[in-house]
């Protein structure tokens, strides 16, 4: 009798793991919460050159759909509003007329089920940056070269945490003697939340 509940429980606890493990795999999307995002910086960091603007970037976006296929390269959301203030180290406005941004999807971090942060890939974020005492440069990020974030996560409570600026990505400078400049990144964590300055949620489906 000892052998035969031995024998159930291993079994039972083989098909509860059998379970996680399908569900898991067949699944191909992410919820939101929130179909809005609000990204503050404070501040981000612009860096080419040698020199280091460094900003307060504040962004408005918002998903699609409120389930985001999990697909390299889907376009999931956009960017409608963006804005800088509080500059040190020189200045730098937004190019508003290009708006909006184009948000993809570029895979996660973490080991499923529990996700630590979703990397986004951002098209045609423009910015005007002038370094004190230098020229002013135009960087814009492309299709080649996006600006990349990776949206921090809590893999308890599938809270977003921050969004992280992925300083290893180039973007190309435009204008007068930039191109000497070579290519410059962005740096910096910024704060998310949804329009009523809540958390947003994030999790497998």
């Amino acid at each position: 009798m000892r052998t035969s509940g031995r024998t159930l429980t291993l079994a039972l606890m083989a098909s509860t793991i059998l379970a996680i493990n399908i569900t898991t795999a067949t699944a191909t999307h992410l919820r939101a919460s929130s179909a809005l995002a609000i990204i503050r910086w404070a501040p981000l960091r612009f860096i080419a050159g040698g020199n280091t603007i460094s900003c307060n970037v504040t962004l408005e976006g918002s998903f699609h759909s409120a389930t985001i296929a999990k697909v390299n390269e889907a376009l999931i959301g956009s960017i409608s509003r963006a804005s800088v203030n509080t500059c040190s180290g020189g200045s730098g406005t937004v190019l508003a007329e290009t708006l909006p941004w184009h948000v993809r999807y570029s895979g996660f971090t973490g080991t499923l089920p529990n996700i630590t942060g979703v990397t986004l890939r951002v098209i045609s974020a423009s910015f005007r940056l002038q370094p004190s005492g230098s020229v002013a440069c135009l960087a814009r990020s492309t299709v080649e070269n996006p600006v990349r974030g990776i949206i921090n996560e809590s893999s308890t409570t599938h809270s977003i945490t921050s969004m992280t600026a992925e300083p290893n990505v180039g973007i190309p400078l435009n204008g007068f003697l930039c191109e000497f400049s070579g290519e410059g990144h962005f740096e910096g964590t910024g704060a998310v939340e949804n329009g009523a300055r809540a958390s947003i949620t994030v999790t497998l489906i």
